[in-house]
């Protein structure tokens, strides 16, 4: 019985120590990052905002290349086939060159874990009035990205939500305006 007990006893201080270390692990994260720009190659350069919920991810990538485009990047952990529904920031429709019903996502064979991701490519200057306007609501604040999908088998729809900061969101709307500008005149 003493054995029994003292068994019991390491196991849950052992817990203690164990469970606060598993639960560490950040849920949600963004980052800016920035591609290194090499002289006057075209293409050399980039800068975007990486949004992470578990093991998904929001990308939003301005790139220095022949059509100067605003891109979207979206990778998201599921077991099965899915397509997108819609893509919101706030409630509001994200400003996009495709059509969503269009496009499949492909599956990334790269790891263990059924991951698919898609890409887009954003209208900048269609919607850069709006997420302006929203920055300026958010008061520095979080704002939503949502994107609704559904399942090719079930037609079961899912929500994920990427959370990006005002200032985050606001500093790349600032740097693709910028850039964005000096190559469409």
């Amino acid at each position: 019985m003493g054995v029994r007990l003292l068994i019991l006893r390491l196991c849950f201080v052992v817990g203690l120590f164990i469970i606060p270390f598993l639960s560490c692990k950040a849920r949600e994260s963004q980052e800016f990052t920035t591609s290194t720009y090499l002289s006057n190659y075209i293409g050399a350069g980039g800068f975007g905002l990486s949004l992470r919920n578990d093991d998904n991810s929001f990308v939003i990538y301005y790139s220095e290349s022949y059509d100067t485009s605003v891109k979207l990047y979206i990778t998201i952990k599921d077991e099965d086939a899915i397509i997108i529904k819609d893509i919101k920031l706030n409630k509001y429709d994200v400003c996009l060159y495709d059509n969503l019903s269009n496009r499949e996502l492909s599956l990334d064979n790269s790891s263990l874990i059924k991951k698919w991701n898609i890409d887009y490519d954003v209208d900048f200057n269609r919607c850069k009035a709006k997420w302006k306007e929203l920055i300026e609501d958010a008061k520095g604040g979080d704002l939503k990205f949502k994107v609704t999908v559904s399942k090719l088998d079930d037609k079961n729809e899912k929500t994920y939500e990427f959370r990006v900061s005002a200032a985050n969101l606001g500093l790349l709307v600032g740097l693709i305006e910028k850039v964005y500008q000096v190559y469409t005149e």
